[in-house]
């Protein structure tokens, strides 16, 4: 199984921001992400794991469509309820910001991963996940609606001190 982008990386990378400053801040210029959710990524395992004929296979598992990171701060704002906004940093601008909040490392690591999206290698979306599990994958509306409550200050201040 070759999974795209992990949908739940919008909460476990990108989660304080989202909370703190509204926004999504990722090196990915207009490229397109085809993000899978996690739990398709289980469902589909599952599957392959305890049914014949997978043998030799590859599965790439992607969600249902490819969207911009404008386009994945519109669901967010639309489902929260409140402005979300994708910073759209240049690669420079976004080591610099890296560099002092999380280290140059952790900095490198994800220009490396969404250069991808901005050259147009991470849009590609594939029937494999309908197919192996006779539904539609989970879209990013349907995770953010899912996780909505980790994505509040509330949460956040209360998950933080555990």
């Amino acid at each position: 199984m070759r999974a795209s982008f992990f949908t739940q990386n919008l909460h476990e990378v990108h989660n304080e921001l989202i909370r703190e400053r509204g926004e999504i801040l990722v090196p990915a210029g207009a490229g397109e992400t085809s993000f899978v959710d996690a739990r398709d990524v289980g469902a589909v395992a599952a599957h392959v794991l305890t049914t014949a004929g997978h043998e030799n296979r590859v599965y790439k598992l992607t969600g249902p469509e490819a969207l911009d990171y404008d386009e994945v701060a519109a669901v967010f704002s639309d489902v929260l309820g409140r402005k979300i906004t994708y910073g759209d940093p240049s690669i420079p601008a976004f080591l610099r910001w890296a560099r002092q909040r999380h280290g140059l490392g952790f900095g490198l690591l994800m220009v490396g991963i969404y250069t991808t999206a901005r050259v147009g290698l991470a849009a590609r979306v594939t029937d494999d996940v309908r197919n192996l599990l006779g539904r539609e994958p989970l879209s990013v509306r349907e995770y953010v609606e899912s996780y909505a409550a980790e994505f509040s200050e509330t949460c956040w201040s209360r998950c933080k001190a555990v």
